[in-house]
């Protein structure tokens, strides 16, 4: 019977903290892309131009 009752215990705390940490990881990720999902995508334009240069000059570089 005690046995029983720590494994319950063990359970439904193992349990809240899966949903606590989930719940942090959603707030945190709404909140990143609500603050900076233009910034994001500068990023990520700013990466693709540069690649696209990058080869750009090697190719150039090669002639």
């Amino acid at each position: 019977m005690f046995l029983s009752i720590i494994s319950l215990v063990v359970y439904l705390v193992s349990e809240m903290l899966l949903i606590v940490i989930g719940l942090k990881a959603m707030t945190t990720w709404k909140f990143a892309m609500r603050q900076h999902p233009l910034s994001v995508l500068c990023h990520m334009d700013m990466g693709n131009s540069t690649m696209r240069n990058i080869r750009r000059s090697f190719l150039w570089l090669h002639w």
